[in-house]
C-alpha cells in the first residue's frame, strides 16, 4: 500500500526559492557584522573572509553561528530575525576564542557546540531580564559567560589541547606603526594579526567612515593612557585590552550616543576607561588562566548608558532612538528632526483662539513676562488700520478682543476655574488677583495651560470637566492685572494659578509679517507677531489621505528615470503610514491639517525621491498666499563622494537638508503644490505636484533652468 506525502513533507522536501538562500546568507553575515554594531552587505562579507585567514578557526567560526540557528529555533521557535542574528553573532566569537586557544580536533568541535548551546541559552534567559530592569542591551555578554566557562571547563579536559601561539610575521608593506592598532582591530574577530585587521578596518570604513575614526580613537586613547601610567603596551595586543578600546569607543562615540564633538571626547574617555579596566581584571582573571574577553567593553558600556538614561535634565550628549546603526545615519535622523519639527519634551498646544490675532508681548516681554513667568504669551486683536478698539476705547466693550471666544489649546481636563471677578475698567488693574478669571487645563505628559484675563461670567466649564481641543471654553476679558482686554497664555508644570511658565511652542498657524502670511507648523511667537488658526481645506486633506493599499501607476518621462513606476500605500509594522515602490520606500505623517514626508529610503532615481522633496511638508490649505519653507535631507540626492563629505561635516556643520519653498494653488487641473528647492547640484530648483481630492497624485513634473526635465502622469 502507498501512503501519500501531507504538506508537510511536501513542503519539506520542496526546493527551496533563491530567495530563502540569499535571505539565510543575509542572516548569517548580519551576525558578522553585529559584532561591529550593524556592519551589512559586503563589508560584512569581508568581516567573515578576515575569520577565514586561518581556514580552521573561520570554520569553527561559521558552525558557531549556524549551530547558533539550530539551537535558537530549537529552544525560541519565535526568535526574531535581528534577535536570531544577535545570537549568531555571540555564538561566532565563542567559537572563535575556543579555535583561537586550542588545537583543531573533533573533542575541540563537541565543545564548541556545548558552548554554542550554553551562550545562546544564556542570552535567552537574561534578555528579557535586561529589557525590563534595564533597558540596555546585553551587546557581548552571553560570549563572555559562554566563552569564561568553555575555557574553564576545558582546564579539565584532556581531549583537548592548548594551540601555540607564534608571534605573526607581518608583511612588510604594514608600517611598524600602525601594526598595535591593525592588531587589536582583528583581535575583535579573535584573529590577532595585522592582515586581519586590515581586513577588519576595511570593512568597518565602507560602512561607516566615522566608526573608523571613533576605532582610531579610542585606541589612540587606550595607547596613550596605558603607556603613561606605565603599563605594558604590549597588553594591548596579548590581552585583548585594545580590542575593549575599540568596541567601547564605537559604542558610547556614535552607535548608542548621538554623534557630537562631546560624543567623540567620551570616545576616547571610553577607551581609556576600557583600557584600564581591562587591565584591573586582569589582575584576577590571570590566575585562573583566562582572557578578558569582551568584559571591559561591556562594562563601560553600560555604566555610561545606565548614567545617562538616569540622568535629570538634558545635556549635549544625547541617546540614540530605536535601533542602533552607522553614527552617521543616526545623526542624519536627529539634525532633521530638529530642522524639521519639534524638539522632543517640549511642551506643544494650539492657538486658544480663532481669527487673526496680534502678539503684544510675548516670551521675555518687557512689562510683565519676567523672570519665572517669561514663556507666555499676551493677545489682542486689531482692525486693518492696527487699532485695537473701535470708537474711543474708554470701554472694555470698544475692544474688538473683549468678548472674543476662547478655545481649548489641545485636549484636556479643567484642572481650576475662576470666573467670578469683575472685569477693570479701562486703565485699571486688579493686583490683589493679578490672573483674574483664569482656567488651567491638565494635558497629557503633565503639563498644564493657563487662560487668564476672561471675561467675568463667561466660563462655560467647571473643574474636572473634559474638554477637546477647539471646544469654546470662554471669552476674554478684562480681568486681574489687566489694564486693557487681552489673553494670557501659558504653559507650566502645576495647577495653580499663577505658577512658574514653561516653554513651549504653538502648532499649526498662520503668521503675517513683512514677507507675507507663512505657514507655521511649530514655533513661539514673539511680540509683534500676527498670527491667526489655519484654516484647513478639506479638499486638500482628502487628496492627501493615501488610503491603504491604494496603487498608482506611473508613466516617466525624462530625467533618466525608469519609464514606469508603482506606488503602493501601506502602514508599516509599526503602524506608520508609508508610499512604498522598488527598493525605496518614504514615511508619512498625516493629521487633520498637514501631512510630510518623515523620511525617505531608497535611491535618487525613482519618482517616488522627488515626491519627497515636493511634498515634504503640506498643509491643507488652498490659499495661494500662504507660504512655508521646510529642509528635508538631501542624503539620498548626493554622490557616494559627496556623501562622505557632508557626513564627515555632520557634527560640527549640518549640510544634510536642502532649503525648500511651497504654497498651493486651485487651478482647472486640480489641487497644485508648487515646491521651489535652493540651488543644490543636480536637483530640479522646480517641483510640481497635481492631486484630486479622494484619488490622490496624478501629476508630477520637475524644472531646471528654466527648462522641464520631468513629466510623470498616473496612467488611467
Amino acid at each position: 500500500m502507498t501512503l501519500g506525502t501531507s504538506n508537510a513533507q511536501a513542503n519539506a522536501t520542496a526546493p527551496r526559492p533563491a530567495s530563502y538562500w540569499r535571505g539565510g546568507v543575509a542572516s548569517v553575515l548580519a551576525s558578522y557584522g553585529l559584532v561591529l554594531f550593524g556592519v551589512r552587505g559586503w563589508p560584512a562579507a569581508v568581516l567573515m573572509m578576515a575569520t577565514f585567514l586561518e581556514p580552521t578557526r573561520g570554520a569553527l567560526g561559521l558552525f558557531g553561528v549556524l549551530m547558533a540557528r539550530f539551537t535558537a529555533r530549537t529552544f525560541a521557535p519565535a526568535t526574531l530575525p535581528g534577535d536570531a542574528q544577535w545570537l549568531g553573532c555571540n555564538a561566532l566569537l565563542v567559537a572563535l576564542i575556543l579555535a583561537l586557544d586550542f588545537d583543531p580536533s573533533a573533542t575541540l568541535l563537541v565543545l564548541v557546540a556545548i558552548a554554542v548551546v550554553v551562550a545562546v541559552l544564556v542570552a535567552l534567559a537574561l534578555k528579557p531580564l535586561a529589557d525590563r530592569f534595564l533597558g540596555l542591551p546585553l551587546l557581548s555578554l552571553p560570549f563572555v559567560v559562554a566563552g569564561w566557562g568553555a575555557l574553564l571547563a576545558a582546564r579539565r579536559l584532556n581531549a583537548v589541547h592548548p594551540t601555540l601561539l607564534l608571534p605573526s610575521q607581518e608583511p612588510q608593506w604594514i608600517p611598524a606603526a600602525v601594526v598595535p592598532y591593525l592588531r587589536s582591530m582583528g583581535a575583535i574577530f579573535l584573529q590577532p594579526s595585522a592582515v586581519a585587521g586590515t581586513l577588519v578596518l576595511l570593512a568597518l570604513f565602507a560602512w561607516s567612515r566615522w566608526a573608523a575614526v571613533l576605532s582610531l580613537l579610542g585606541f589612540a586613547a587606550a595607547w596613550g593612557i596605558y603607556g603613561l601610567l606605565g603599563g605594558p603596551r604590549t597588553d594591548l595586543e596579548l590581552h585583548l585590552l585594545g580590542f575593549n578600546a575599540i568596541l567601547a569607543a564605537l559604542a558610547l562615540g556614535g552607535v548608542f550616543i548621538v554623534l557630537s564633538p562631546a560624543s567623540l571626547l567620551l570616545a576616547g574617555v571610553a577607551g581609556a576607561l576600557a583600557t584600564l579596566l581591562g587591565s584591573a581584571l586582569l589582575g584576577v582573571l590571570q590566575p585562573l588562566e583566562l582572557p578578558v574577553l569582551a568584559a571591559p567593553f561591556i562594562l563601560v558600556t553600560h555604566a555610561v548608558l545606565l548614567a545617562l538614561l538616569h540622568r535629570l535634565g538634558g545635556g549635549p550628549l544625547q541617546l540614540v532612538r530605536g535601533v542602533p546603526g552607522r553614527p552617521e545615519d543616526a545623526l542624519s535622523h536627529v539634525l532633521q528632526q530638529a530642522r524639521r519639527y519639534p524638539a522632543a519634551g517640549v511642551p506643544l498646544l494650539y492657538l486658544p483662539v480663532m481669527g487673526k490675532w496680534l502678539v503684544t508681548q510675548g516670551p521675555n516681554g518687557d512689562v510683565t513676562h519676567q523672570g519665572l513667568w517669561s514663556h507666555a504669551w499676551d493677545l489682542e486683536v486689531t482692525d486693518d488700520a492696527g487699532e485695537r478698539w473701535r470708537n474711543v476705547g474708554t470701554k472694555p466693550h470698544d475692544f474688538y478682543a473683549f468678548g472674543a471666544p476662547v478655545v481649548a489649546p489641545a485636549d484636556g481636563r479643567v484642572a481650576r476655574a475662576v470666573g467670578h471677578l469683575e472685569d477693570n475698567p479701562i486703565g485699571h488693574v486688579d493686583t490683589t488677583n493679578n490672573w483674574g478669571n483664569t482656567l488651567v487645563l491638565a494635558h497629557t505628559g503633565g503639563v498644564y495651560s493657563a487662560l487668564s484675563h476672561l471675561q467675568q461670567g463667561s466660563l462655560l466649564v467647571r473643574e474636572g470637566e473634559v474638554v477637546v481641543r477647539g471646544q469654546v471654553l470662554a471669552r476674554v476679558g478684562n480681568s486681574g492685572r489687566s489694564p486693557a482686554p487681552h489673553l494670557h497664555v501659558q504653559l507650566q508644570a502645576s495647577p495653580e494659578i499663577g505658577a512658574p511658565t514653561l516653554a513651549g511652542e504653538f502648532l499649526q498657524f498662520v503668521r503675517t509679517s513683512s514677507r507675507g502670511r507663512s505657514y507655521i507648523t511649530h514655533a513661539s511667537p514673539v511680540t509683534g507677531d500676527r498670527v491667526e488658526t489655519l484654516q484647513v481645506d478639506d479638499s486638500v486633506r482628502r487628496a492627501f489621505a493615501f488610503p491603504p493599499r491604494t496603487q498608482w501607476c506611473w508613466k516617466i518621462r525624462g530625467d533618466s528615470l525608469p519609464t514606469e513606476e508603482t506606488w503602493t500605500s501601506d502602514i508599516d509594522a509599526l503602524g506608520q503610514r508609508c508610499l512604498r515602490t522598488s527598493g525605496a520606500t518614504a514615511a508619512l505623517y498625516v493629521d487633520d491639517a498637514y501631512a510630510t514626508v518623515l523620511d525617505y529610503d531608497g535611491p535618487a532615481n525613482r519618482l517616488l525621491a522627488l515626491f519627497a522633496l515636493v511634498a515634504a511638508r503640506v498643509p491643507f490649505v488652498t490659499d495661494a498666499a500662504i507660504g512655508w519653507e521646510d529642509s528635508p535631507s538631501v542624503m539620498p540626492f548626493l554622490s557616494p563622494l559627496q556623501r562622505a563629505g557632508v557626513e564627515l561635516l555632520l557634527p560640527f556643520a549640518d549640510r544634510g537638508g536642502v532649503r525648500t519653498h511651497g504654497h498651493i494653488a486651485l487651478t482647472s487641473e486640480g489641487i497644485v503644490l508648487h515646491t521651489r528647492l535652493a540651488a543644490s547640484g543636480t536637483l530640479p530648483d522646480r517641483l510640481e505636484l497635481v492631486l484630486h481630492a479622494d484619488t490622490g497624485p496624478t501629476a508630477l513634473r520637475a524644472w531646471r533652468d528654466g527648462v522641464q526635465i520631468l513629466n510623470a502622469e498616473v496612467a488611467a
